[in-house]
């Protein structure tokens, strides 16, 4: 696994770094084909040309937030069985995920998932071969790192 965390930051420093697309094209194949025990089809959609790679980054950055949402949904599952007036029990559902956020926010393992969300939405955007045609990295991607950085800038956050 540490080859492959290797190999992921090597990915992301060449996108930030690098203006040779060729370069990051060919190192993002890589990454997948060692994460792929038989990465045969992508590598035929390699070659027509097609969104695999934005593709796999963006179905990456979306299951990582629906991982990160799992607390906020266990909270408004549970509260919504409580027995008691709506007012109570939103008062009481604003405090606890307050506290369940703080407590994420402190919890090493939520920022590296954060961290790594927020580098497949840039892995997305940065290999998309013509954004106008994915129209749907502009909510699943662009939209959740943009507001990551300013959120990051505004409050030192890295959760969204």
């Amino acid at each position: 696994m540490d080859d492959l965390s290797e190999s992921a930051e090597h990915l992301v420093a060449l996108l930030l770094e690098s203006d040779d697309q060729t370069r990051v094209r060919s190192a993002a194949w890589d990454l997948l084909d060692a994460a792929l025990d038989d990465p045969a089809e992508l590598r035929a959609a390699q070659k027509a040309g097609s969104h695999a790679l934005c593709e796999v980054f963006e179905a990456l950055a979306v299951v990582i937030r629906e991982i990160l949402s799992v607390p906020d949904l266990l909270v408004d599952v549970i509260l919504e069985q409580l027995p008691v007036h709506w007012l109570p029990r939103t008062a009481v559902k604003v405090i606890v995920k307050k506290l369940l956020a703080a407590v994420l926010a402190a919890d090493p393992s939520v920022t590296a998932l954060c961290a790594l969300r927020a580098k497949c939405s840039l892995l997305a955007v940065g290999l998309c071969p013509d954004t106008d045609q994915h129209s749907s990295l502009a909510q699943t991607c662009a939209l959740p790192l943009a507001k990551t950085i300013v959120g990051d800038a505004d409050s030192g956050s890295v959760l969204s």
